[in-house]
């Protein structure tokens, strides 16, 4: 009995010492980039060009394609208020997903000014050319996948805020101007990738020690 007892405190320590050598995989990690047109400095003139320097720390996750315009306020205020995506996809301001990794975007857009005639669309593509729907699938054709920012007279208002593209693979995307009479502003994006292939962690194994086996004495019989 004391045998089988001691095999059994064996194999226990064993399927312990098993456990501690586990891999568990890593939270993955999500980094968010964002480019804040407001928080550009002010300029001395209107209609100054956008920089692939302009985007500072975050030179290495966006950049340019074409003439993007750095809007301001007022002829006599040179503040940033947004930037100038070409009409008909003449400029673009990109951004690439990492290998096995997925992102989040989120655009604050807006129309040439508070005036039905600046009515204007937008539309995401990746570096196929083809158009991104919402749900980071891409879309049917281009009409599917073109949002329209318009001037709503109603509440005064020409921002579309909080476009949402979720789950975006790994790649390169565009975004452009879709309307081929009024220009498209960014205000602001923000890209959120999150790392679908994080490293695994190795949990730290603690290995437990054997307690001695105590035999008890066997008492003198007695007649």
């Amino acid at each position: 009995m004391k045998r089988t007892t001691k095999q059994w405190l064996s194999a226990f320590l064993a399927i312990v010492m098993l456990l501690g050598l586990l891999v568990v995989p890593a939270a993955a990690a999500d980094v968010v980039h964002t480019f804040d047109a407001t928080q550009l400095p002010t300029q001395e003139a209107k209609d100054v060009l956008l920089t692939d320097a302009d985007f500072g720390d975050e030179s290495d996750f966006f950049d340019l394609t074409g003439d993007v315009k750095m809007k301001v306020k007022s002829d006599s205020d040179f503040a940033i208020q947004a930037v100038e995506l070409a009409k008909s996809g003449g400029s673009s301001i990109n951004f690439t997903v990492p290998e096995g990794a997925t992102a989040t975007a989120v655009f604050d857009l807006k129309t040439g000014s508070k005036n039905a005639s600046k009515d204007t669309a937008f539309i995401l593509r990746n570096s196929e050319d083809k158009a991104m729907a919402k749900d980071g699938t891409v879309a049917a054709d281009d009409a599917a996948a073109t949002v329209d920012v318009t001037y709503d007279s109603a509440a005064d208002n020409n921002q579309l805020k909080g476009l949402t593209y979720s789950d975006l693979p790994a790649g390169t995307y565009k975004a452009l101007c879709a309307n081929a009479d009024n220009a498209v502003r960014i205000i602001k994006l923000e890209v959120t990738v999150s790392d679908a292939a994080a490293e695994p962690t190795e949990e730290p194994s603690t290995t437990p020690t054997e307690e001695p086996s105590t035999t008890p004495s066997e008492e003198p019989s007695t007649t």
